[in-house]
Parts: C-alpha cells; structure tokens; sequence
C-alpha cells in the first residue's frame, strides 16, 4: 500500500509510560507517497546508516541458518517450501532491512554492509527504516520484482533469555521459517477456511474440558512418537480422534470450521518449524570486531520435545486458559499430529495442501485406519474417564471464572493510566490487523472487547491509511453488526492535531468535521487525507477522532 498512515510509534511524538517504552503519534505517507509534500519515510541503501552492534551479528547468524537448512541433503521438510530459494525479508526496525534471495534488483537496496555475513545465498541490505516497517509481519510486500513476506524482529525480543519455550535465537529462527511457510501456502496451498477468532466461544465449559482432553491425549502421543511405538500411537490417535468428533458435534458447524481452517493453516506451519528447528546446528555470531564467538542462544532441538513443551506450557494449571483456546492450542496439536503421522507412515502433506477445505488431521488418520463413526464413539466413555474429564471440567470452569476476575483488574489497570486517551474508531470494512505481542490479552464479550497489556507493534491497515501502536496497552471493541471498531490507547500528553488547517483546540468539547488531518512531529507536517470527525471531551482528555 502506497498511500496514508496514522502511525504511533516510538520517538516521533510522544513518550508512553517508562523510558524503556516508548510511543508517539503522527499522521505520515507511507514509503514513496509523498503526498501533500511531505517528505518519504524510507532512507537510500547509505542513508543513516546505523553502527553494527551485536543484535545485528546475532541476527545475521540466525537468518544464515535458517537459510542452511534448506542446503542440505536431507529430505525436505515440506516439498517445495525453500528458504534458499523463496524470496523473504527480515529487518530490525528503525535500521535496516535484509532481502534476501532476491528476484533482480531491488529499489532502495544496495550490496550489504562491509564486514556483514553472507547468509549463504543472494541478499541486498537496506540502511535505515524501510517504508511503513515498525516491528509488524507484512506479507505480500513489494521488494524489487518480487513481493515478501517482512518479519520484523524488536530489539526488546533480545532482552529475554526465552521465547515460547525456546532459546530466543532459537526461537526467532523459528519464527521465520514459521511465517515464511505462510507466504509459501499463499502461492501454493487451495483456499484455506477462515472465521473470525474473536467469535470463539471462551465460555463453554464443557468445550474447554474436551480441549484440554485432546492435549492431554496428545502429550501422551508425543512419548509414543518419541519412542517409536507405533501401536500405541495408533491407538492413542483413535481417541483423540473419538474427543475431537465429540466436540466439534456438540459445538456445532462453526467450531468445527474454525478449527479446520486454523489447523490447516497454523498446524502445517508449526510442523515446519519444528523439523527446521530440529536440523538447526550449534552457531557462532560474529562480534562486531569480527571475533566468532559461540551464539547465546541458537541451537537444535528435537521436534517432539519442541511441541511436548507447548503442551506443558499450555497445561501448567492442568486447563487451558481461555485466552490459549482458540489458537494458542492449535499449534502444538498440529505439529504434534504432523509428527504422528509422519510416525505412522501416513501419507497428510499433498493431502493438506490441496484439499485444505476438508483436510483435518483426526480425518486423514480414520480415513487410514478405516476407523467407524460407531467405532470411535465406543471409545470415546473410557478415554473420558481415564483421563478424568470431570476433574477437568472442574477445572475449565475455576479457570473461566478466574479469567474474568483477571479482566476486571487488568481493565481497571488500564482506566487508571494518568494521561490523555485517544480513542479512534473506524469502519471495520478493509480493515486488516497485525499484531505483535507475547503479553497477556483478555477476549471478552463474545469477543466484542479486547484489552491486551503490552503490544510491541499492533497496526490496522486499509487503502487508505494505516495506524500503529508500538509498545502500549491497548484495548479494542467490536461492534460485528454495524462493522465498527474501536481501538483506545493511553497517552502522557495531548496530541498535537490540526484539522484543515486550524488547530484542534482541548478546551473545545464538540465535534468538528474535517477532511484532512494533520499532526506536527519533528518539526514536520504529516498529512492524512481522510474524511472525518475529531470529539474533544469536556475535561480535554480524551481525544476521539472518527474516520468515515
């Protein structure tokens, strides 16, 4: 998209909260717009270019290995998905960007940098913020004559030890390989089912009970797996298949959609990165002197032991949060269920990938086994009782009920911020939404209202703007009749707004029309050429701004 933003983002006008985070807002062009002469957000390939340090030495080691595991000899994780071939992008926002295995030459990018590694295939590097990337994934990017999948990676990722279980090299590997396996089944896969997530009924006991039944099944398909018993992983996988037909019966049509879709699309892409994860070798990261030194955190791990992990995560309290339920679960079932497969010699991956509309991974191993209907509802009583679903019904439901009273404090938390709200709501019509964060989020309401304590990077994005939050609390609501949303976020000071070329005063409580807005940061204007209202509250701190 080469249009307009609104864009909160750190340094640009306004510090939220703590030193160490940070936001502001503004109204900007995205890369080349140039709209209403305001200069281009996106620097030349020498422009700016920032001092090595040795996030970007540990970086430049994980993309190197993510593109080895494709260079090997072994079978292919997933035949036709290559990172040593398939175009892709990783940048660290704010100060470069790496193309890498690009089609032809590519505007803006140069050569890379003296005394930067070759990730072992062709690459061009970008100087500087490239476009509209503050930290989001953006699939479908033009790069030159090819278009890529961008994963950006925070600086903020590398102060934790961990992530998702995984060393946070490791797991930043992971997360590459995992989204650019989503750009692969954009290009190659059929039309993947889809609903909305918000829509997931978090507070049916009974479907959450099941949920964790068909976890605790699979940690127990994990050890068969791992010890190559395959007539207990047979068996196991009956009743696992006889829990998921009774909840996606019980549910009705559209639980059973929304999963299918999900753990076609989410299920696939964790298989992939666990096998990836699993070939990954112990590395060395250059030092921006050049010394090799061993990498903090970038090695293999074992498939199964790497999805066993997600389930144990997941089970810590022995039930699913229900903020874990309507994804969080879906990964680990379906790389699980890939390996069992792969175990049982039951052929899934051409299966998956042109039949995504049926294709379910409890399917595809009756359809194997020629196991009945009758046959797995006869199994489904025992498998209840030994693994003691009454206990875990229990359990959903303390669970559900902790969850809201959790709500209530964290939202009172976020009422109680001392500053200025800024509240924008906009037709929910070509709106997408990209979401980057590993703090706790509360879906409520039917899924209406949304209040997460920490995004790193939250955007909503149509054709013609963009809004972006970088770290900050933010809550949402959803109106699915009327096609509106809501997005509220807490700043420390009032923005500083123009309308049509008079300011918008605080101490003005009614609403004002306007057909451009403009907000001033770094002493530049920033134009967003958009119908709408602005409403100042009486009290001047809250600011609401209404795009039509």
């Amino acid at each position: 998209m080469r249009l307009m933003k609104m864009i909160l983002m750190t340094g640009v006008l306004l510090v939220m909260g703590a030193a160490a985070s940070t936001a502001a807002v503004s109204v900007a062009p995205s890369a080349g717009a140039g709209v209403c002469g305001a200069e281009s957000v996106q620097d030349s390939p020498e422009a700016n270019a920032p001092a090595a340090d040795g996030i970007d030495g540990r970086l430049q080691t994980i993309v190197k290995e993510a593109v080895r595991i494709f260079q090997g000899d072994e079978a292919p994780v997933w035949p036709g998905y290559d990172l040593a071939r398939q175009p892709f992008l990783v940048y660290r926002p704010d100060r470069w960007a790496l193309l890498v295995n690009p089609e032809g030459p590519a505007e803006g990018f140069g050569p890379l940098p003296d005394g930067w590694t070759s990730p072992g295939t062709k690459a061009l590097f970008h100087s500087g913020k490239y476009g509209d990337l503050a930290g989001q994934l953006v699939f479908d990017l033009p790069a030159g004559e090819a278009r890529v999948a961008a994963v950006g990676i925070p600086d903020g990722l590398f102060e934790q030890d961990t992530l998702h279980g995984l060393p946070v090299d490791t797991a930043l590997l992971a997360y590459i390989v995992h989204e650019n396996f989503h750009k692969y089944q954009n290009a190659a896969f059929g039309e993947i089912p889809w609903a909305r997530e918000e829509r997931y009924p978090l507070t049916d006991v009974e479907s959450a009970a099941l949920a964790a039944l068909e976890l605790h099944v699979l940690k127990d398909i994990l050890t068969a797996v791992d010890n190559h018993d395959r007539a207990t992983g047979r068996e196991l996988a009956r009743r696992f298949a006889a829990v998921r037909i009774e909840r996606w019966t019980r549910a009705g049509d559209w639980l059973g959609r929304f999963e299918q879709g999900l753990e076609v699309k989410e299920g696939s892409a964790k298989y992939v990165e666990v096998q990836c994860v699993a070939r990954v070798r112990p590395s060395i990261a250059p030092t921006t002197a050049g010394d090799p030194v061993p990498s903090p955190s970038l090695g293999g791990l074992p498939a199964v032991e790497q999805v066993r992990r997600n389930v144990v995560q997941l089970l810590a309290e022995d039930a699913l949060s229900p903020e874990d339920l309507p994804r969080n679960r879906v990964y680990p079932l379906g790389g699980g269920l890939g390996l069992l497969l792969d175990e049982l010699g039951v052929a899934w991956k051409k299966e998956l990938e042109t039949d995504c509309a049926t294709f379910a991974f409890h399917r595809q191993l009756a359809r194997h086994y020629g196991w009945s209907a009758t046959e797995l509802a006869a199994v489904l009583p025992e498998t209840m009782e030994r693994y003691d679903h009454a206990a875990l019904r229990t359990k959903a439901a303390e669970r559900l009920a902790a969850y809201g009273r959790e709500y209530v404090t964290a939202m009172a938390e976020f009422n109680a911020q001392p500053g200025w709200r800024l509240v924008l709501a906009v037709s929910s019509n070509g709106v997408s939404r990209s979401r980057v964060s590993t703090a706790r989020k509360w879906l409520m309401d039917s899924g209406t209202k949304s209040l997460c304590r920490h995004y790193r990077v939250y955007s909503l994005k149509t054709k013609n703007w963009q809004f972006q939050l970088k770290d900050s609390a933010l809550f949402e609501e959803n109106d699915w009749d009327a096609r509106r949303k809501q997005v509220t976020v807490v700043m420390p000071g009032p923005p500083n707004i123009t309308l049509d070329s008079r300011p918008a005063v605080p101490e003005t409580p009614e609403s004002s029309a306007f057909q451009n807005l403009v907000v001033t940061a770094d002493n530049r204007e920033r134009v967003l050429k958009q119908a709408g209202q602005i409403r100042v509250h009486a009290s001047g701190k809250e600011w609401r701004i209404m795009l039509e």
